[in-house]
């Protein structure tokens, strides 16, 4: 009988990433660009949120290729790179049907980005393509920040939290403060990502508090700190019409 290759989990020499290992440099550069230009473009955004789904494409067009150009990064078509067992599975699927599917290759490690090329179209995504359609959305849902905030407007019970950038990281004396105004224990975590990645749990000092923050900041520019929400609620919200459900 021919052998059949088992789904497998990438070992990750991080392990604050856990089993979805994310290139440390690659994702701050993805984030502080992200955070950068919505600085810019919040305005436009909220009256127009075709330019929000035309904006997550972009940049992951405009990173890749420009580290492409100065030769920092390459498009690999050697599938036995692929990250995951699911990844693979995509990729297998993407050749039958004709699609070419090459992934990113940063400093020579391989990431969990890929690029898909059909009908003279080249398409950017992370780990799974999702059809344009599904991408349409008034709010950047990723951001936890934006989401507490519609949950707040739904009246839904959401933990105490702040929000960390470069400046409030940097500033020694606005971590102690933040840090004396949020209940024990505290949770720190990327403001964008998920899977857990780089998320610090059940801080309870301001060492490890700090230390938390340092972790988080690895791979993202801007970060969250909140109180921890006890026990197991479920919070719900509406986006776009559909219903939200967390816990937490």
């Amino acid at each position: 009988m021919p052998q059949i290759n088992e789904p497998y989990v990438k070992k990750s020499s991080c392990s604050y990433c856990g089993d979805a290992p994310v290139n440390h440099a690659f994702s701050f550069l993805e984030s502080l660009i992200a955070f950068s230009l919505e600085v810019y473009l919040a305005r436009p955004i909220r009256y127009s949120p075709r330019l929000l789904k035309d904006l997550a494409n972009r940049i992951p067009i405009f990173l890749f290729e420009t580290l492409a150009l100065f030769k920092l990064a390459k498009f690999s078509s050697d599938i036995s790179r692929a990250n995951t067992f699911r990844s693979k599975i995509i990729w297998e699927e993407a050749q039958k049907r004709g699609i070419i599917m090459e992934q990113v290759i940063f400093f020579g490690k391989p990431l969990d980005h890929y690029r898909a090329t059909t009908n003279n179209r080249k398409i950017y995504f992370e780990s799974i393509p999702i059809r344009p359609e599904f991408l349409d959305m008034s709010q950047n849902w990723d951001d936890k920040v934006i989401l507490k905030q519609e949950f707040e407007k739904h009246q839904i019970p959401i933990p105490a939290y702040f929000s960390l950038s470069l400046w409030s990281i940097w500033n020694l004396k606005n971590i102690e403060k933040i840090f004396s105004k949020l209940e024990k224990p505290i949770v720190v975590k990327p403001r964008v990502g998920s899977r857990g990645r780089h998320t610090i749990t059940n801080i309870n000092s301001l060492q490890h508090f700090r230390e938390g923050i340092s972790i988080a900041q690895q791979i993202s520019s801007h970060l969250i700190a909140e109180e921890h929400l006890q026990g197991n609620v479920c919070r719900a919200t509406l986006v776009n019409g559909v219903p939200y459900l967390a816990t937490g």
